[in-house]
């Protein structure tokens, strides 16, 4: 899933992600993309980052990265996390007025790109983890231009 201010973009496979990133990208105007768990993501699309530029790199651990660039779409990615050093969940409670779905997900189900069917609860999930993170975001937003106003 991606979000783009409040509108979201839903995708089975990496290859949509990575077309999803050449549509947005502009040389002249750099896009920061957050992610919640930008090390464990990281992981998921190695090999579609492995195809361009990385450069600017500030990371924890190897492959642990808080934020980089991706040079030759000039898309910059950051760690959610590490601006609010709180689960989704807690960061949803402190900063939103918004609530993370939680509840009885079967994480013992494997799901893939192959994955046929994908249920009206995980659907739910899955777009709330985007409202949430944009929510997240906007407060920040917010507090920022509040302070240098």
């Amino acid at each position: 899933q991606f979000g783009i201010n409040d509108n979201y973009y839903y995708g089975r496979a990496p290859e949509e992600f990575e077309q999803l990133l050449y549509k947005i990208s502009n040389k002249r105007f750099r896009k920061i993309i957050y992610v919640q768990n930008l090390a464990f993501e990281f992981q998921q699309f190695m090999y579609i980052f492995k195809r361009h530029t990385i450069k600017r790199m500030i990371a924890r651990e190897v492959r642990k990265p808080i934020s980089f660039l991706l040079d030759d779409l000039n898309i910059e990615f950051r760690c959610l996390y590490m601006l609010t050093n709180l689960s989704l969940e807690v960061a949803a409670k402190r900063y939103t007025t918004v609530e993370k779905a939680t509840g009885d997900l079967d994480y013992s189900i494997i799901r893939s790109p192959l994955t046929k069917n994908i249920n009206s609860q995980e659907w739910h999930y899955i777009e709330y983890d985007l409202v949430t993170m944009y929510n997240i975001l906007m407060y920040f937003k917010k507090k920022i231009k509040k302070n240098y106003s």
